[in-house]
């Protein structure tokens, strides 16, 4: 937001003006972040003179006076940084581990909605009904529905069927 501030006053700033403005010794990875996501996004609300997507202090960015938006609201979000930081096998295995951590709450709720609503239900059925409501925002797989199931169990939210082991039942 500091560095669309700056451009209150000047249409061209070059990357040198900004870092003096901000005072900032030299292009840290969040200034080059930022230009970058400004001037890459869907709407680039700056433009850089220099092609390229390296930042440099020589080069100069521009105002985008052809910008237009009937909303008011325009999410930047960042654009793929080239810094190990977000890049490689860690942060994917990171990322897909924050992912299943804030997930399963979500499929824990769905399975003792479901079974709530209809008292007893086959593993199948549980299963085939959780994917599909919860479908629209994320599609989880069976095991990941079974690991939850098993949560279930473990903390005596649901129940297994007494007569029938595939069966479950809801613990009120």
């Amino acid at each position: 937001m500091l560095i669309l501030l700056l451009f209150n006053t000047r249409t061209k700033l070059t990357v040198t003006q900004i870092l003096r403005s901000l005072q900032t010794p030299s292009v840290t990875p969040e200034i080059g972040r930022a230009l970058r996501t400004l001037s890459s996004s869907k709407y680039a609300l700056i433009y850089k003179a220099t092609p390229g997507p390296e930042i440099n202090e020589h080069d100069e960015f521009h105002l985008n006076d052809a910008f237009e938006s009937a909303s008011r609201r325009i999410n930047l979000t960042d654009v793929g940084d080239e810094e190990a930081e977000t890049s490689g096998p860690e942060h994917t295995m990171r990322t897909s581990e924050l992912l299943v951590r804030d997930r399963r709450p979500e499929i824990m709720a769905c399975i003792v909605r479901i079974l709530k609503r209809h008292q007893t239900l086959e593993h199948s059925q549980v299963v085939a009904q959780v994917i599909e409501e919860l479908r629209l925002r994320f599609v989880p797989t069976a095991a990941d529905v079974k690991r939850e199931i098993e949560a279930l169990l473990e903390r005596e939210y649901i129940a297994r069927d007494v007569n029938e082991q595939t069966v479950y039942r809801y613990v009120a």
